[in-house]
């Protein structure tokens, strides 16, 4: 039952495109203005009403439209029940005089154009009788199909199929187009009951149903030959040549050898040969060739010419056997020389035993190389495959395995230096391998695997002095110096390979010898490493940390040295400390600090594992004289502070001092210094100040520090331990206009609309600085983390005196505590980059300034009661020029916005000054010359106010005073 269902539905599938050409859809009821009624039943041929019709429809066409269809109703009767279709028929006044034809429809889809039709008037009637005699309507349905169970058909015939098959009963209605289903290869087709076939192939078949019966036809598809010939390409002569019993062989010739047209032709030919005793059929046309000699044998087929081919039976090759597992070969030997020594042919009559060899060889790894005149000669170490051919053994050759060698000589494994020497600490001996040094003695040019295809040992005739380690295979690995002296070490090569002996006969296993070794010194070397203490100021650039060697001043290698600085903290990984560049030839490298600390700092050379103490703060180095200081490491406790500044004069803060007495000792109320306070420190003539200030643990990185400033002045400490820009550092403070803050020899900056503005750049790490609050209140200024800050370019130690840029001013700012800031504007304008100003108190030279914003920023070093001038230099002239304007020197003078005027009317140069009343003082040359008045004494200062000769004088400004019985005549003068 599951197997019709399934049929029936690929038959419904497989022929509904049959149908597609009828539309089914009858018009809608206002379409047309009239109907024709037909009341109509099924009859078949005898007359009989036709049951099991309720899935069928009828439809009415006229002109091939569908003008109705109907699924009938069946009616109770007194002869059991009918089936009545009810057709209403749409028309018009066109269709009069035109038929109607009836078609029928079952449930695959299949069309029956049923033999009845009436004729239409156009207009409104009933024309194919009542529900109660009904309109008869022909269908005789199928009981039975008759067809052949195989069909044969060969390549360009077809088959009318209507003509293979029959139907009951006798005259059965057939639909228009017989719903034949074929399966689902591509070799035939079935167009309009016409079967024609495609292309041969395998089995096939074609199924037909209708009403319920079905039939099935297997379907075979044949090509006849139509001609035969010889294939000459690949059977010259159209001969074959096949061993004894391959009947393999021989079968698959005798298909490749002959050529058959068409190529896809299915008839079968017949072999038929000369002697068949010589060439047997064991299985209906399968051949077996079981005598040696020459034969023929012809192929035939219906309708098409012979062809004969000639057979040669011969005596093959059986099989060969290597007589070797392994063979070995030197590098530069010809192998085909040993080749027939290496392998055996079976049976000993072969036809064509030695001929039919041939060697095969990778052409992949180099190790073998075939030469032009076909021999194969060994060009490369390494482990390869030849391959033994026989022509009668096409797919089973034998394989050889070859292992080639390469045998070193003095040139490809050279020895650098004999004797050699190995340096080792004490406590490496026993413990350090050297085999590698060693090894790294002998230079590798060949091919050989160095030192792994040779054997080591210690050539000495006593007791060594060497421990040999060896691996797993017995290789020595590794090498251990157990004393210092004197041996020496050797390599051997011994290897077999194939060659001739002395009387020509071949050997398998022929010896081969090679060693290559030197004499060896085991000599003492480092023994100890360690870090020197280094103490360094956070801000050294040029510090330096030393690596100290046991022997002594021993060079060490940079490449087996490990440095291990530790990081900030647990959470930050920064390290304290960057190592720089080595400096060349000692145990030197410069390093730079990134925080404070006491810290243990590594390293590793070797074996050797040390640390070093290396303490990072801040270092005091004070030149004689003044210098305003401030600490950030730690403070200077009573403790400590009478024992390390001895070499301090004097020391204030900005309420307490303290004196160092002669007679005495320290003298004040001073007797520490803190890290809150800022300091003006006098060191005694000729005298050095160098203090080195541990971490004391009082500076954080991660916290800022406020402070109030009085209206007036304050001495303020700098809270950081590294140098920022003035504007970062003091950027979080808001001062008022013509607050400043003072340096000792940086120069100054006023505040001015929420900028600096001045000489005064920088803040540096370590010096005091004094702020002036120019509002009437305290004001706030709240120093940020120094984390959180960038810092400014380096520079060198803090120091009270710093390198002065280039300038003409020659000055000692050291000699005093305290200096005055001037703001001055000249009255005339002038270009800043070409004019600078010096300061006098008389004629010497206490400080100097430069122009920004149109407005001098001159610092003068000095003490109260003392009176300034001011000389102005010309950078492009290189001229000199004597100011009108003095003041009393004082903390400051002059603001930003009210700048003192600097009364430049008119310069006029001072390179020569001719005195009143007659008096000439002027240089010729290098000497100065007074002309006009008896001098008494002479007196000549440089810019700097050193007393120098009248003569011989170079480029500069000179104060020239001249002594005469009324009195002292002073005069500048200037020299190009």
């Amino acid at each position: 039952m599951k197997k019709n269902i399934l049929f029936m539905m690929t038959l419904l599938l497989s022929t509904l495109w049959a149908q597609a050409a009828r539309d089914w859809n009858p018009p809608s009821g206002n379409q047309y203005p009239s109907h024709a009624v037909v009341y109509a039943t099924l009859f078949d041929a005898s007359g009989q009403e036709v049951d099991n019709v309720a899935d069928m429809r009828v439809g009415a066409f006229i002109d091939g439209e569908c003008r109705a269809a109907a699924n009938p109703v069946f009616r109770e009767t007194p002869n059991g029940g009918r089936y009545i279709y009810t057709l209403r028929i749409g028309v018009n006044d066109a269709d009069k005089g035109k038929k109607v034809q009836f078609v029928l429809q079952d449930i695959p889809g299949n069309e029956y154009v049923l033999p009845e039709t009436i004729t239409v008037t156009g207009g409104d009637e009933t024309v194919g009788g009542v529900p109660s005699n009904p309109f008869h309507l022909t269908f005789t349905p199928i009981t039975a199909i008759n067809g052949p169970s195989e069909l044969h058909v060969n390549m360009g015939e077809t088959v009318n199929l209507r003509e293979k098959f029959s139907f009951e009963p006798e005259g059965a209605s057939l639909p228009e187009v017989l719903p034949w289903v074929k399966d689902t290869c591509s070799s035939f087709t079935i167009v309009n009951d016409v079967l024609t076939p495609v292309r041969t192939g395998s089995w096939a078949y074609f199924d037909l149903s209708i009403s319920g019966c079905w039939h099935r036809t297997e379907l075979f598809i044949h090509q006849p030959i139509t001609g035969l010939a010889i294939n000459d390409t690949d059977y010259p002569g159209g001969v074959i040549t096949v061993p004894v019993n391959e009947d393999v062989m021989l079968n698959r010739a005798l298909k490749d050898i002959l050529i058959i047209r068409p190529a896809n032709a299915t008839e079968k030919v017949k072999w038929t040969p000369s002697d068949p005793t010589a060439i047997v059929d064991t299985q209906g046309g399968w051949w077996n060739p079981v005598k040696p000699g020459t034969y023929t044998m012809t192929a035939t087929a219906p309708g098409v010419d012979p062809v004969t081919v000639t057979v040669k039976i011969i005596q093959p090759v059986e099989r060969m056997t290597p007589n070797y597992e392994q063979i070995y070969l030197r590098v530069g030997d010809e192998l085909t020389q040993y080749l027939p020594y290496t392998y055996t042919i079976y049976p000993e009559n072969a036809t064509d035993k030695e001929a039919g060899i041939s060697y095969g060889i990778s052409s992949e790894d180099g190790i073998l190389q075939r030469n032009d005149d076909g021999t194969i000669k060994a060009v490369n170490s390494g482990s390869t495959t030849v391959w033994v051919y026989h022509k009668d053994i096409p797919n089973g050759p034998i394989s050889l395995s070859v292992d080639v060698i390469d045998f070193p000589s003095k040139e490809s494994l050279a020895v650098k230096n004999d004797p050699f020497s190995v340096t080792l600490a004490d406590y490496e001996l026993s413990k350090v391998d050297i085999y590698q040094r060693l090894v790294g003695n002998i230079e590798n040019t060949g091919t050989i695997n160095f030192p792994h295809e040779l054997d080591f040992a210690e050539d000495t005739a006593g007791e060594g002095i060497l421990t040999l380690y060896t691996d797993g295979d017995g290789k020595v690995n590794e090498v251990w110096a157990k004393q210092y002296g004197s041996t020496a070490v050797k390599w051997t090569y011994n290897r077999t390979a194939m060659g001739f002996n002395e009387d020509g006969s071949f050997n398998a296993d022929k010896e081969y010898n090679f060693s290559v070794g030197f004499k060896l010194n085991i000599v003492e070397g480092l023994a100890d490493v360690w870090l020197d203490r280094l103490q360094m100021d956070v801000n050294d650039t040029e510090a330096v940390i030393v690596i100290k060697t046991r022997p002594e001043n021993f060079l060490l290698d940079e490449k087996q040295l490990t440095w291990r600085i530790p990081p900030y903290s647990d959470t930050d990984d920064t390290p304290v400390l960057e190592i720089g560049d080595r400096i060349e030839g000692k145990n030197e490298w410069k390093v730079t600090a990134n925080r404070l600390g006491n810290y243990n700092v590594g390293i590793s050379y070797g074996q050797i594992v040390q640390e070093g103490s290396v303490e990072i703060g801040q270092r005091l180095l004070l030149g004689e004289g003044w210098s305003w200081i401030s600490l950030f490491a730690n403070k200077v406790g009573q403790d400590i502070f009478y024992k390390y500044f001895y070499d301090a004069q004097e020391i204030r803060s900005q309420y307490m001092l303290v004196y160092n007495d002669p007679e005495y000792g320290f003298f004040g109320d001073l007797t520490e210094l803190t890290t809150a306070e800022a300091y003006k420190v006098c060191v005694k003539d000729g005298a050095h100040f160098d203090m080195f200030l541990y971490d004391g643990g009082v500076y954080n990185y991660n916290t800022g520090r406020d402070i109030n400033l009085m209206p007036g002045w304050t001495w303020v400490s700098n809270p950081y331990c590294f140098d920022h820009d003035l504007q970062v550092a003091l950027g979080k403070a808001t001062f008022a206009n013509d607050s400043r803050i003072v340096s000792k020899n940086d120069g100054f900056a006023t505040f001015q609309d929420g900028q600096w503005v001045g000489t005064l750049t920088r803040f540096n790490a370590g010096e005091g600085y004094l702020v002036y609050n120019a509002a009437a209140e305290n004001a706030f200024v709240s120093f940020a983390a120094e984390g959180v800050i960038p810092k400014a370019e380096p520079r060198s130690v803090a120091s009270a005196r710093r390198a002065a840029e280039q300038s003409v001013w020659r000055y000692d700012g050291s000699r005093f505590a305290d200096n005055m800031s001037v703001i001055c504007q000249p009255t005339t304008e002038l270009e800043a980059d070409r004019y600078t100003i010096g300061a006098f108190v008389g004629d010497e030279c206490r400080g100097e300034g430069r122009m920004i914003n149109g407005r001098f920023f001159v610092t003068v070093h000095g003490e109260m009661g003392e009176k300034v001038s001011f000389r102005l230099y010309d950078a492009l002239t290189g001229e000199y020029f004597v100011l009108d304007d003095a003041v009393d020197f004082a903390s400051t003078v002059g603001t930003y916005q009210r700048p003192m005027a600097l009364n430049t009317p008119t310069l006029t140069g001072i390179d020569s000054v001719t005195g009143d009343q007659g008096v000439a003082v002027y240089l010729d040359g290098g000497r100065v010359v007074v002309a006009g008045v008896a001098a008494e004494s002479v007196e000549v200062y440089n810019a700097s106010g050193m007393r120098v000769a009248a003569e011989g004088l170079g480029t500069g400004v000179y104060v020239v005073r001249v002594k005469t019985a009324s009195g002292t005549i002073t005069r500048t003068l200037f020299r190009r």
